[in-house]
């Protein structure tokens, strides 16, 4: 990579779609509230009931978009860290300790595995062993029947899990926004720590350590190795 800053763009269709929704309130809120104000002022009937639903309006929209603010902040990448934004923070990892780079399919909630939704999530990986989620998904939705049964869904949590990762399209997935981001970032921190540094000679994102409450399923590295458990 060249000298300076790198910039990333974090990806998630769900919270751009929820932020979408969010502006759209916040922009009725502020039309609502300037009516009722304008209404109030000159003495015009109505005034009260547009300022009520005129604030509700508005704390609905900032109780949609402010959790999702991170998605409009750019990720970065220097010589000296690597910053991912968070709705009112900054995660701040040394590019020199960054070990690993790369995507989890990690097993979500019971109800949205039996609905078929997964999701690949990227991480970076520091050489502490520790990692970092980065906002940007990789979705999967598929419903997986059993064979020889009409219409019924797996029983097995973990057998619908473990399909929905062996029928990932990797080349999908690496092509997709978060795919692409995981990709250049891992590039890019090679080029800046050289050949001989931590996320070169570890490749963390291989190797991915679990709490005793995950349940993961497979990992994806940029340079097209994967594997599950």
């Amino acid at each position: 990579m060249s000298e300076g800053v790198v910039r990333y763009r974090a990806y998630s269709s769900y919270a751009f779609g929820v932020l979408a929704g969010a502006g759209v309130l916040l922009v009725s809120a502020l039309a609502l509230l300037v009516v009722g104000v304008v209404r109030l002022v000159t003495g015009a009937t109505g005034a009260a009931l547009e300022l009520v639903v005129g604030g509700m309006l508005l704390l609905a929209a900032c109780g949609l978009g402010l959790p999702l603010i991170r998605f409009l902040r750019l990720i970065t990448l220097d010589r000296t860290s690597l910053r991912i934004p968070r709705s009112f923070s900054t995660v701040v990892v040394p590019t020199q300790e960054i070990a690993g780079v790369g995507m989890l399919f990690i097993n979500g909630s019971t109800a949205d595995q039996r609905n078929g939704i997964s999701a690949w999530q990227v991480f970076v990986w520091q050489a502490d062993g520790s990692r970092v989620d980065i906002p940007a998904r990789f979705n999967v939705w598929r419903v997986v029947r059993k064979s020889g049964s009409s219409g019924q869904r797996s029983g097995s949590v973990r057998t619908l899990t473990l399909d929905l990762f062996q029928s990932t399209d990797f080349s999908a997935l690496a092509s997709s926004p978060a795919g692409t981001l995981a990709s250049g970032l891992y590039k890019n921190v090679v080029d800046l720590q050289g050949p001989t540094g931590k996320l070169e000679t570890l490749q963390l994102q291989k190797h991915p350590q679990l709490s005793v409450w995950e349940d993961m399923f497979g990992f994806w590295s940029p340079d097209g190795t994967t594997g599950h458990r």
